[in-house]
């Protein structure tokens, strides 16, 4: 009988001013991922920054040390610029064709849109799936995601708890 590898998952979850309402459900979902799938899960706005052991912690003040985590919570979102610091600091050449990459995130973005289109298929280029979670019922709409488009696997609003059922719908 032949193992099954189980993918190693990665959570992206943006934290800028413009997911503010968005970022504590999303940031649930992290911990969701990261306890059942042992995820490993990032937060980001104008830098990245690695919250799982805060996730897997039942600490009461987790989201307090997230918060000292990522100070400057609330500020703009160079999303090129952090999935090429994901790519190259966190995960290097781990990353690999079973892996999923998951981005929590409305889209809006400060790096150039060809930026971040070169991130994407960086990431992509390795093999990895990767996945856009968006708060609103429409794709996000940013020139940078428009242009990486069709390197994104697929995309969905996640925007209530009903909606999360259409997450193991995702391959």
């Amino acid at each position: 009988q032949r193992d099954q590898i189980m993918p190693r998952v990665y959570v992206l979850v943006d934290v800028s001013k413009s997911m503010e309402s968005h970022a504590q459900f999303f940031l649930r979902i992290g911990r969701a991922f990261c306890q059942i799938l042992n995820a490993r899960v990032f937060v980001f706005h104008t830098r990245l920054a690695e919250i799982t052991p805060l996730l897997k912690s039942n600490s009461g003040r987790v989201q307090e040390k997230i918060n000292a985590v990522t100070f400057g919570f609330g500020g703009g979102t160079k999303i090129a610029s952090n999935l090429e610091t994901f790519l190259k600091v966190h995960v290097g050449r781990a990353l690999g064709s079973r892996d999923l990459v998951y981005v929590l995130s409305d889209g809006y973005d400060t790096d150039p849109p060809d930026d971040t289109e070169r991130a994407i298929r960086a990431i992509r280029q390795r093999g990895a799936k990767l996945f856009w979670l968006h708060p609103n019922k429409e794709e996000p709409g940013s020139e940078a995601i428009q242009q990486s488009r069709h390197l994104i696997s697929e995309f969905m609003a996640i925007n209530n708890l009903q909606s999360l059922e259409n997450l193991v719908k995702l391959s």
